[in-house]
């Protein structure tokens, strides 16, 4: 199931997007908003993984708000004008449905949506590489060179072998991304590298000399993770 927020806001329009979701079996609606800025208000703990988009917002436009999106989003831009085409498929969205679409065509977005998600997977798995955006600037991390993530509100800090890199996205978004790389979160606050791991006592992980606590509500994973 793919995770998905709708930001519309003609009430209709917006109305007609829940009913297209609801209906499709490989969606689940996480949120609805009517405006750029109730997304990024309201939206910064959620977990998701699509973004159904109007392009013509008032105040910050679809195309502005893609700009601060979590990195791995997808996203499919509706709108009623087609003259934002080639700006939209610059910025690397993986669909545009021009208003009005019926369901067959929102399907096909969908599937589009499938398939180049499976393909970055797969690409990213066998390369082991994931990407962090911070700020304006994408890394390219190797696995192996990163030792945990800390949450610090909205943002996330990533301490690796090289440095520590900050960006804007939760824990709560992370950890199912992470997980094929060999993480696991032991806490609210911290995703461990399991390879990282030199010592495992009750209360907490050691990454070396760094020490990292093990959550209550973790404790029973953490313990299957490393039996």
């Amino acid at each position: 199931m793919i995770k998905c927020i709708i930001v519309e806001d003609e009430l209709l329009a917006r109305e007609k997007l829940e009913f297209y979701v609801d209906r499709h079996n490989d969606l689940d609606l996480v949120a609805s908003y009517a405006s750029a800025e109730e997304f990024l208000l309201k939206s910064q703990n959620l977990e998701y993984q699509l973004l159904l988009l109007d392009i013509g917002l008032p105040n910050i436009d679809g195309i502005s708000l893609v700009e601060k999106l979590p990195e791995g989003c997808s996203v499919v831009f509706t709108t009623a004008y087609s003259e934002y085409a080639v700006e939209a498929f610059n910025i690397n969205v993986t669909d545009y449905l021009l208003k009005p679409f019926n369901f067959d065509r929102f399907s096909k977005a969908i599937e589009k949506v499938n398939s180049v998600r499976d393909e970055v997977e797969s690409l990213n798995k066998i390369n082991k590489k994931i990407l962090v955006k911070e700020g304006t600037k994408i890394h390219r991390l190797s696995a192996d060179d990163i030792l945990y993530l800390k949450s610090l509100k909205e943002y996330v800090m990533w301490h690796t072998a090289k440095g520590r890199i900050m960006s804007l996205q939760s824990l709560s978004h992370l950890r199912e991304y992470l997980e094929p790389y060999g993480f696991i979160q032991t806490h609210k606050s911290y995703i461990v590298n399991v390879e990282k791991v030199s010592l495992i006592e009750y209360g907490f992980v050691h990454l070396n000399k760094i020490q990292i606590p093990i959550g209550r509500s973790y404790r029973e994973q953490v313990k299957k993770r490393f039996k």
